[in-house]
């Protein structure tokens, strides 16, 4: 009688093992849905105090395609004409400064990256308020052109929009400098 004891013990103990097993995988599985609501909370928060900050017709998009070895040629989100989207249009998040749209259509619309070649922002060094111009390097990275030599570019300066290109709202982010070369 033992034996078979022992033996019906461990068979009730391997379903309970199963059933834990799935619970587990349950409270895993609701925990990183949760995570994921919670993240998207953040987000729309941050985007609301953005947006009233700046007192603008602000559109929340995401991102749902870009080339995973390029991603700062192009990406694409999910607004379009159809949500007001426009050619031109500046494209920011409560970090700074993203791109601009280059394409639409109804449902979509494909942004140009500041980081990506050629494309220009005008600029200002945030503590000395010196201009120039940004403009992406195509690896991913930006260029600082047309400060004055008197000006000073310090390693970890912000540089923020200007506003004098007309697209960006002024003291927007850019980002900090990085690094510091000589004068060309």
């Amino acid at each position: 009688g033992n034996i078979w004891r022992r033996y019906f013990n461990l068979v009730a103990t391997s379903y309970e093992n199963q059933e834990l097993k799935q619970q587990l995988f349950d409270a895993l599985s609701e925990n990183a849905r949760l995570r994921e609501s919670e993240l998207a909370y953040q987000r729309m928060s941050r985007f609301l105090e953005f947006k009233t900050d700046f007192e603008t017709n602000a559109v929340m998009a995401e991102v749902i395609s870009y080339a995973p070895n390029a991603w700062y040629d192009a990406f694409i989100i999910n607004c379009g004409s159809k949500d007001g989207i426009a050619i031109g249009m500046p494209v920011v998040n409560y970090e700074g400064v993203i791109g601009q749209v280059v394409a639409i259509s109804v449902s979509y619309a494909k942004v140009a990256p500041l980081v990506g070649h050629g494309n220009a922002i005008g600029a200002r060094i945030q503590s000395n308020r010196q201009a120039g111009i940004l403009v992406g390097s195509g690896e991913g990275v930006c260029r600082l052109e047309y400060i004055n030599y008197g000006g000073e570019a310090k390693h970890g300066a912000i540089v923020i929009t200007s506003g004098l290109d007309g697209v960006y709202h002024a003291g927007l982010i850019l980002g900090p400098i990085t690094e510091v070369g000589d004068h060309e």
